[in-house]
């Protein structure tokens, strides 16, 4: 070897030492990158499973929400068309409705219904009462329907007012019932 090869080989050998410490660097940064790149990954799933469940958190907080405001209307219509007849508290109704139109209720019976519960009922009053019944019943929450109505003016004793008295058929939505034999007939028919 000659000097002039001495020199070139002199010279090749520390850019050959860099060269092999970066390959080696790079073998054993190697296996270290690649974690750190599974790593990246997992945490770029993470992130949209992260998202994933907030859009659902989302959309489950709106529908809590709106359950609350169905729930409310539920509550309404089950207080508007009950499943179940509730003939007292229909009666309570019905007497408070003629309570505040000035009427006083006579008599009340229910009437077998296949599409919601019947009322026969008598009131007794003026004629502004009857309409302000009639409006009042309009404006009732529960649907009512007036299948049939009559309006007598009874003459009084000499020297007192005539009565005029209201007889009303009403059906009301919701509870349908049969009358015949049941408890809510005899519950009606005993006296006061």
């Amino acid at each position: 070897m000659t000097i002039q090869d001495r020199q070139k080989f002199g010279r090749a050998v520390p850019w050959l030492a860099v060269l092999l410490a970066l390959v080696t660097v790079w073998l054993l940064l190697l296996p270290k990158l690649e974690a750190i790149r599974q790593t990246a990954q997992e945490l770029d799933q993470a992130r949209a499973k992260v998202d994933t469940k907030t859009k659902e958190l989302e959309s489950l907080r709106k529908l809590a929400t709106q359950q609350g405001a169905a729930g409310r209307s539920l509550q309404l219509l089950a207080i508007a068309a009950p499943g179940q007849a509730q003939v007292p508290e229909l009666l309570i109704m019905v007497e408070a409705i003629a309570g505040r139109a000035g009427l006083a209720l006579v008599n009340a019976s229910p009437a077998s219904s296949q599409t919601g519960t019947k009322l026969n009922i008598t009131l007794k009053g003026g004629y502004g009462g009857m309409a302000s019944f009639f409006d009042l019943l309009n404006r009732n929450i529960r649907p009512a329907k007036v299948n049939t109505f009559s309006v007598v003016n009874q003459a009084g004793a000499p020297g007192e007012a005539s009565e005029t008295l209201l007889t009303a058929n009403l059906e009301f939505v919701g509870g349908a019932i049969n009358v015949q034999g049941s408890a809510v007939q005899a519950e009606l028919e005993q006296p006061r």
